[in-house]
């Protein structure tokens, strides 16, 4: 038995009152082409493997407590999120692993351009997302302009206008929001920051819902 099953049926054999985690994470692991948990578990490199755990007992507990069958995961989707699940320190990133990862159990399906962004946008580029994803779903994106995203990025962030700018220029280049309605960086000096908006694309509304708890507006209600 390999360490990372050992570990895992350790995770089992402490929450058998709690369900069958075993059961779940046999589902999760048995790849598309029907390769076994071991073989999977083998291939994972684990820097810390207590946050791995710990972060598929708490998917398990929420899809176990929603009634929702979990579906196998390709192993090119899951290996990579199950790594970088171990090595994130990050409380933001490490949430949107997690997140990641249980879109995916439930069915969706993951892109590796979304693995891709993940792994290379840092802590602040998640805040600066993590709000404008926020405003866009309370009011009208009309109304967010720079100055505004200036604002709630200081007050939620602690971020300064200059780390904001350096978000925003990384933002745009991995297709993720568009400023002023255009998906390149513009003349800063040339342009009003009240009148011009900031808003995400189409790529980058897709990313936040797999990387966080909300759900298309379409699929509700």
């Amino acid at each position: 038995m390999s360490d990372w099953l050992a570990i895992f049926s350790g995770a089992a054999f402490a929450l058998t009152v709690k369900g069958d985690i075993y059961k779940f994470l046999s589902k999760v692991f048995e790849g598309v082409d029907g390769i076994a948990i071991e073989t999977v578990i083998n291939e994972v490199r684990c820097f810390n493997a207590k946050r791995t755990v710990k972060a598929m007992e708490e998917i398990y507990e929420r899809l176990n407590h929603a009634g929702i069958e979990p579906k196998k995961v390709p192993i090119k989707t899951l290996i990579p999120i199950l790594e970088n699940i171990s090595i994130e320190e990050d409380e933001t990133l490490s949430e949107k692993w997690s997140k990641l990862l249980e879109s995916s159990i439930k069915g969706a399906f993951i892109h590796p351009y979304y693995i891709d962004i993940l792994e290379k946008i840092s802590p602040n580029d998640a805040k600066v997302l993590d709000i404008i994803f926020k405003q866009s779903e309370i009011k009208s994106i009309k109304d967010f302009s720079i100055t505004r995203l200036i604002s709630e990025v200081n007050i939620k962030a602690k971020m300064s206008k200059e780390d904001l700018i350096e978000s925003l220029e990384i933002l745009l280049n991995k297709s993720l929001i568009n400023i002023g309605g255009v998906s390149k960086m513009p003349n800063l000096s040339l342009i009003d920051f009240n009148d011009t908006t900031v808003q995400l694309t189409t790529i980058g509304k897709k990313f936040m819902i797999l990387v966080t708890e909300k759900e298309e507006k379409n699929n509700k209600d």
